[in-house]
């Protein structure tokens, strides 16, 4: 429609100038100012800027595009994480870190797209700057280390458990030993095995009770354990 109206005015501003050159020079004043006026039509036709007609900027259209995948990207990730079960081995991690290297690049790419338009669009410009500032997902650390599917810190007060079970049962053999016959030497020994065991459960229970409470069946059993 405005390359038509160009031609229009170019068509008209040729025959104008045709007229306007054709005046005798006892009309330079008049020829001067026509030849101004036809000199100021300078208008031109902007490019397409909305090629798929939809009434938005294509550059609005590539950017809100740019942060649909940065968002889709982002939510790969949530799934992934959520998969894992709050257990994150080696591999798992390095499969997280690949899936957040994915949405730090799309993110990216789209903050380009964003920053990049102009004042004029500020409105939509802020929106997708806050749907980008909102794509905030951390990869969660390694907690199973082992890849044995039990968290690590799980494995440790399992661990320390058994070593508190081992410390009463050395107590218990010690006791069984003597046959029911207890000296002073004796005694000594057995108070200082009975130490070990002390130590050893105190060392235990720190461990099982610093577990969280999405590991309350396991915490239960060792307390339980520790408790016997």
């Amino acid at each position: 429609e405005l390359d038509a109206l160009k031609a229009a005015v170019d068509t008209a501003k040729g025959t104008a100038q045709g007229l306007v050159d054709a005046l005798p020079s006892t009309e330079q004043t008049a020829k001067d100012a026509l030849d101004a006026r036809l000199d100021a039509l300078t208008t031109t036709v902007p490019a397409v800027n909305d090629a798929d007609s939809n009434g938005v900027l294509d550059n609005v259209d590539a950017a809100e595009a740019a942060v649909v995948a940065a968002e889709a990207a982002e939510q790969a990730l949530k799934d992934a994480i959520a998969g894992k079960g709050g257990i994150i081995n080696p591999a798992d991690k390095a499969e997280l870190d690949a899936l957040k290297a994915a949405v730090d690049t799309a993110k990216g790419t789209a903050q380009g797209l964003v920053d990049a338009l102009p004042s004029t669009e500020q409105t939509a410009k802020d929106a997708l700057d806050a749907r980008l500032d909102a794509l905030t997902t951390t990869v969660p650390a390694v907690n199973d280390a082992d890849s044995n599917g039990v968290l690590d810190n799980v494995d440790a007060a399992e661990a320390a458990v058994v070593a508190a079970e081992a410390a009463e049962q050395a107590l218990k053999d010690a006791i069984a030993g003597k046959g029911g016959i207890i000296n002073p030497a004796d005694k000594a020994e057995l108070d200082a095995l009975k130490a070990a065991v002390d130590t050893a459960k105190g060392t235990a229970q720190g461990l099982v009770d610093a577990l969280p409470s999405t590991e309350q069946t396991a915490k239960d059993a060792l307390d339980a354990r520790l408790d016997a």
